[in-house]
């Protein structure tokens, strides 16, 4: 399994931010190697519905951001 599957199912499992730090260990990487993961996610994701969503040092999914008009609808 490669480490951006792996962190996406860790961040569909805990459903709400979690630390790069914690992240990082919860893999058993390099923060380089957690980046370059996060790099491939990010790209893999862009014609989803979801996205990686960054805030300093969590990382979370989220809906894309023109999904917002549907989601607002919920």
């Amino acid at each position: 399994m490669t480490i951006d599957q792996k962190i996406e199912a860790i961040l569909f499992a805990k459903g709400e931010p979690i630390l790069v730090k914690k992240l990082t260990g919860l893999i058993g990487c390099t923060a380089e190697e957690l980046e370059e993961g996060l790099t491939a996610l990010t790209s893999a994701m862009q014609n989803r519905g979801l996205c990686v969503v960054r805030n300093e040092d969590e990382i979370t999914l989220g809906t894309q951001p023109e999904m917002s008009d549907l989601i607002e609808k919920i």
